[in-house]
This record gives structure tokens, C-alpha cells and sequence, in this order.
């Protein structure tokens, strides 16, 4: 069974147990969604084969950095240099990663997919708790935008939520031009765009701290629960998640995808870090 389907049934069966081998911990069975939960289907016309990407598209200026300690702090692990010297492919980097994990978490039988929606349940009961939720709950259903849902994850969990910018940070963004055109004011003159453009600035950076952000069009309770899986990798592995080879490839290759916007499929264990194979080095 594909991984997505295989976790994804395992947060369908939340009404049963939350032990991928089975037993588990038992909740109230008039909870069961009436609706199966199954990642979002493909159309017939799109089930044609994916090419998968050569590299990513990192350019080895240190933007792998980014990716390596993303890797860190969901895994739990310390990659040394010994461990990347001969790193080149996601497939070295999952070796790489699987030979610290291994040895760690054996033993370990609970569904990270299932902990996960639970965790994100619990936290969505705090401000509706006569809401029926389920998988397949619409996310926009909930008046808890991302930013106060990752800070209440976060303070109740103690998981990572990772979220999209919403459209005002987006105009802050773009705000931040102000500096080019206060410069060149500076630089060349006359003065009178340096007022506005740094009103910009001022405007911009706060709309920055005030925007909530978004969820992704379409999203679910599973489908986030899923995400916070891999996201949170190590702190479900801690309390009992299972971790297996397949399970931390999945994840390892998420991360990948969403530090790079990629979708998944197109990323495989031969695709390399950067367009030009040399090893990873913190140097």
C-alpha cells in the first residue's frame, strides 16, 4: 500500500485504534466519521507517469542549509559531516538519516498519522467543543486561522505547524521595495518619495506581523494531520509513533517537496540535492 493511502487509513480507522500492527488505545466508537477519509482522488487523465526531477533545484549557495535543518528538527537528529560527506541524492541523505533512526526507535508501534490527528483534535476542541470533527472536516470550517493554530499546537503539543502566508504578507512583501526606492532617492534625489516609501516599509512590515495566514484551498483536519506527521517526525517517534523505513522516506520527501514547492511524485531517491553532485558540507 502506497504510503499516503497507507496513512491515510490509518486516520480513517481513528475510531478504532491508534496502532498500525492493531490494539491501540481505544475512543468512543459514536465518534467514527460516517465518511471515509482518502487523500484528495486524482482525475483518470492525470494518472499518467511522473518524470521524476534530476535535482531539486538547489543551487549549493547554501540554500541546502535550509533543508538540512529542516530535516534536523523534524528527525531529531544531529547529520555530522562524517554523516553527509558522500551525500548527493534524497536517497543518500534517507540512508543517511535511517542509519541514526534505525537503532533508536525500534519497537515503537503507534500510527504517527492517527497521534497526529488526535493531537490536532484536541487543540480544535478547545475553542469548539461541541464540533463533531472528523478527517474529512473542512479546515476553513474552524474560526482558528494558521498562525493561532500553530501557536496553540505549539503551547498544548508541543508540535511544529508549518503554513502558508496569507495575502497580507504578501503586500508587506512587496512593501519591502520602499527600501530600493528610498535608496535611490538618497543616492540621486529628489527627496520626494522618501516619506512614502518609508511609509511602505512601515506599513509593510506591520501588515507582515498582522497577517494570520492560510490554509491550502480544499484542506482537511486528515490532510493537515498528516503533514504535522512528517513535520513533527521526531516528537511522535518520542511518545511511541511508529518509525519505519518507509515511513521516514515519505516524510523526508514531503520536506523536500515543501521546502521546494515540488509535488511529491516527482521527487524519488535518485533525485540529487543540487544541480551539481558534491557532498554536503556545514563549511
Amino acid at each position: 500500500m502506497p504510503p499516503d493511502i497507507a496513512s491515510a487509513a490509518c486516520i480513517g480507522a481513528y475510531g478504532r485504534d491508534d496502532n498500525c500492527a492493531g490494539g491501540g488505545h481505544r475512543v468512543n466508537a459514536m465518534r467514527a466519521p460516517t465518511e471515509p477519509y482518502s487523500p484528495r482522488p486524482r482525475r483518470a487523465t492525470d494518472a499518467k507517469p511522473v518524470a521524476v526531477r534530476k535535482n531539486l533545484g538547489l543551487l549549493g549557495d547554501g540554500d541546502e542549509m535550509y533543508l538540512l535543518a529542516d530535516i534536523e528538527r523534524s528527525f531529531g537528529v544531529r547529520l555530522t559531516d562524517a554523516d553527509l560527506r558522500n551525500v548527493r541524492s534524497l536517497g543518500d541523505l534517507d540512508d543517511a538519516i535511517w542509519r541514526r533512526l534505525g537503532r533508536i526507535y525500534a519497537g515503537n508501534t503507534r500510527c504517527m498519522a492517527a497521534m497526529a490527528f488526535y493531537a490536532l483534535r484536541r487543540t480544535l476542541k478547545t475553542g469548539n467543543p461541541d464540533f463533531r470533527i472528523t478527517p474529512a472536516t473542512p479546515l476553513k470550517a474552524f474560526d482558528m486561522p494558521p498562525k493561532v493554530l500553530a501557536s496553540a499546537l505549539e503551547k498544548r503539543e508541543g508540535l511544529q505547524m508549518r503554513f502558508d502566508i496569507g495575502w497580507l504578507a504578501w503586500i508587506g512583501w512587496l512593501a519591502q521595495f520602499g527600501w530600493i526606492i528610498l535608496l535611490w532617492t538618497l543616492i540621486s534625489g529628489p527627496f520626494d518619495w522618501a516619506l512614502p516609501s518609508i511609509l511602505a516599509v512601515i506599513l509593510g512590515i506591520a501588515a507582515m506581523g498582522v497577517d494570520r495566514g492560510a490554509y491550502a484551498r480544499g484542506d482537511r483536519v486528515g490532510d493537515l494531520a498528516m503533514r504535522l506527521s512528517r513535520q513533527n517526525f521526531a516528537a511522535f517517534a518520542a511518545k511511541g509513533g511508529r518509525v519505519d523505513r518507509t515511513g521516514a522516506w515519505t516524510a523526508l520527501r514531503q520536506l523536500a517537496a515543501d521546502l521546494q514547492k515540488l509535488p511529491p511524485d516527482e521527487i524519488g531517491r535518485d533525485t540529487l540535492l543540487i544541480g551539481k553532485p558534491r557532498w554536503f558540507s556545514r563549511e
